[in-house]
């Protein structure tokens, strides 16, 4: 679950995708944004501070691990913006 950015595949970077790449790519985050929530939650819940179980590294790293699939979905978002825009303005332009 550990990828620096994701990629839908080694040659493609998400600047160099174009809208349906980049909708596929919105997918396969949330899809392993729905995994780390899981895995964190059970984490949170097999957590007992009474017996001392604790899982605080592993629960910090997931939670770390959300909010970067959260830029790269939002940075996903925002591409997809930008290139209606840029298709827009040369739609409209002279």
């Amino acid at each position: 679950m550990s990828r620096r950015i994701t990629k839908l595949n080694d040659n493609l970077q998400i600047a160099d995708m174009d809208i349906p790449d980049l909708e596929k790519e919105i997918r396969l985050i949330e899809q392993e944004e729905r995994a780390c929530l899981s895995e964190l939650s059970s984490f949170l819940a097999r957590e007992n501070p009474a017996e001392g179980i604790f899982f605080a590294g592993e629960i910090h790293t997931l939670k770390q691990n959300k909010l970067r699939l959260n830029v790269e979905k939002e940075f996903c978002r925002k591409r997809i913006a930008r290139l209606k825009f840029e298709a827009e303005d040369l739609n409209g332009a002279w």
